[in-house]
């Protein structure tokens, strides 16, 4: 996976969340650190997600109260930004699988679970959960 410029991305962790409908002006890439979450999308609703990148102003919520998830905000007009807008090709959000292999979704949760010292601990384990 290539590395991006850190001047053009906003990343963070969101704890056991519930974040009501929202959108943004970037582009959004969540991550799950464990379980599946459930997330509302252009007004349907998906469930046992894994992670997705979503488009820009397009209106969605999540529900990940039984996870973590590591989030990705993209600026639109960076390179990384004119990548994502042609991977998503109009569409108002793709899931994680479309993008990253299972090894390289484990590589970004491998990382988070090493900064914060809680590498190896089992129940972390997303391969499979697709």
């Amino acid at each position: 996976m290539r590395a991006l410029n850190h001047n053009h991305l906003i990343s963070f962790v969101a704890r056991y969340a519930v974040v009501d409908v929202h959108y943004h002006q970037c582009f959004q890439l969540v991550v799950s650190l464990a379980k599946p979450f459930t997330s509302i999308i252009g007004g349907n609703s998906h469930e046992n997600l894994t992670g997705f990148l979503v488009n820009q102003t397009v209106p969605h919520s999540c529900k990940t109260q039984e996870t973590e998830v590591m989030i990705f905000f993209i600026d639109a007009e960076s390179y990384q930004g004119w990548q994502l807008k042609e991977m998503l090709d109009g569409r108002p959000f793709v899931s994680i699988e479309a993008f990253l292999t299972a090894q390289d979704r484990n590589e970004i949760v491998d990382e988070y679970w090493r900064a914060e010292g809680l590498e190896g601990a089992e129940w972390l384990d997303i391969v499979g959960q697709t």
